[in-house]
């Protein structure tokens, strides 16, 4: 990403000026047009005259409208989608995600993945049938992103994605709205009020559903009296690898969760509308030079079975026209937008991972130490 921008900055410094010295003119010659209209109909004392109306009128008009459309196209540019791209190293033999220490998206994907695949058979043969690489795209409807993977493997992986960006999700509106002590007006979204996203989503059907009805759980459903204390206990891993996780997702009142298409998420509130995206294409990444043999410690001879791909996670923000009218007490029911967002950054993007443990800096202090060990002298 360019972060020197001088010649882009006057050509948007242009636009700009252009933009306000048209607005400039047009309102003037509006306010101009009113004004003449009125003070020639004031200083009429006999008959009445269509002229003086009209002036009055189409000053009105021009005026109103001009600023009516420079306020909607401010408007619109607050609506922004955020992309990020993430990495995954996969091991090609065993068919597994690697967990890259410090890079939380990878850890978790790793475990859910293990955990899984402990629990449903299903679910581990199809990781295994094929190459999360071996795929092909199509796009669906207009204006929608590339759909569906042809093997079963990159669906999974794409699902997996998804399950992590919602769970983040969850977390953090869970630790958000906690702060308020309930003074809040939000609706909690349980699995049974979402069937779209739980019926698609494999992770977020299985681990979510009620321990009771799962075998893995079996010698802890004798602990359970009722419903009540299933639905009280939030998360649970068994010695055997089988994962709970209680979904809740907590919202401004009047919020819908639907799916638009087989990777997006569609969040509805009165004021804005969400939408989470998430991309596999099966295409490889370039991690940086000697990654793998000092950071992962993976010895040269296994290089050959583990492969980098990159994903991609699109978080959209489109404001409706009622958030122009919205009091200043709603602030806080959508303040949450932005630092869920630089969570994400932290969570998966790539660039902040490589900053974050200071990459660069490590490679030419081992390229340094390298050089010093070869030039003492051997005893």
């Amino acid at each position: 990403m360019a972060k020197n921008k001088i010649f882009s900055s006057l050509i948007d410094n242009k636009r700009e000026s252009s933009g306000l010295i048209m607005t400039s003119v047009l309102v003037a010659v509006g306010v101009n047009m009113l004004s003449t209209g009125i003070v020639d109909l004031l200083g009429l004392r006999f008959g009445f005259q269509i002229k003086e109306v009209i002036l009055i009128t189409i000053g009105i008009f021009l005026s109103l409208g001009v600023l009516a459309w420079n306020a909607w196209t401010n408007f619109r540019r607050l609506n922004q989608t955020k992309k990020f791209e993430g990495f995954i190293i996969y091991d090609e033999i065993n068919h597994k995600i690697i967990s890259v220490p410090e890079y939380t998206i990878s850890t978790d994907m790793a475990q859910y993945q293990q955990w899984a695949s402990s629990e449903n058979k299903a679910l581990e043969k199809l990781w295994k049938e094929d190459n999360i690489s071996q795929f092909r795209n199509f796009r669906g409807k207009i204006d929608q992103n590339l759909l569906n993977t042809l093997t079963q493997s990159g669906t999974l992986l794409t699902e997996l994605l998804e399950y992590c960006l919602i769970e983040k999700l969850s977390l953090h509106l869970t630790d958000y709205y906690n702060k308020f002590d309930g003074k809040l007006k939000v609706q909690e979204f349980q699995k049974t009020d979402i069937p779209q996203v739980l019926l698609t989503n494999r992770f977020l059907r299985l681990f979510s559903e009620d321990m009771i009805n799962r075998e893995s759980f079996m010698c802890l459903s004798n602990n359970f009296n009722d419903e009540n204390d299933d639905c009280s206990t939030v998360c649970v891993l068994n010695s055997s690898g089988a994962y709970y996780h209680k979904f809740d997702l907590t919202l401004p009142e009047n919020s819908k969760i639907t799916r638009k298409n087989k990777n997006e998420i569609i969040i509805d509130t009165p004021i804005l509308t969400l939408s989470l995206t998430s991309l596999f294409s099966g295409f490889s990444t370039a991690l940086p030079h000697d990654f793998y043999k000092y950071y992962l410690r993976s010895a040269s001879q296994h290089y050959t079975s583990l492969h980098d791909y990159k994903f991609n996670v699109e978080i959209s923000v489109k404001f409706k026209l009622t958030s122009l009218f919205m009091r200043k007490k709603m602030d806080v029911y959508y303040s949450w937008i932005d630092s869920f967002l630089d969570e994400i950054t932290e969570y998966m993007e790539k660039d902040r991972f490589f900053d974050k443990i200071d990459w660069n800096a490590i490679h030419a202090l081992i390229y340094c130490t390298n050089n010093i060990s070869h030039l003492v002298p051997k005893s």
